[in-house]
């Protein structure tokens, strides 16, 4: 069973380069991401992932202000 994880950075080429690293490990799917941190809070209410990574340093967001909301 591959854990399902959803990520949460304000660089996209961060977000690519992670979700390409968890598919060439084939014991991780990607199911979403953002560069939001309104619309990754929305996205991880409606559907909540088995992990998510977030970006701790956002400019006004950071990825613990996230997971202290979800």
């Amino acid at each position: 069973m591959r854990l399902r994880a959803y990520l949460v950075d304000d660089e996209p080429l961060a977000i690519a380069r992670l979700t390409r690293l968890l598919d060439d490990s084939g014991r991780v799917e990607v199911i979403g991401s953002a560069t939001d941190p309104e619309e990754a809070v929305e996205a991880l209410t409606l559907s909540p992932p088995d992990v998510c990574f977030l970006d701790i340093h956002m400019p006004a967001v950071s990825g613990l202000d996230i997971a202290r909301v979800i």
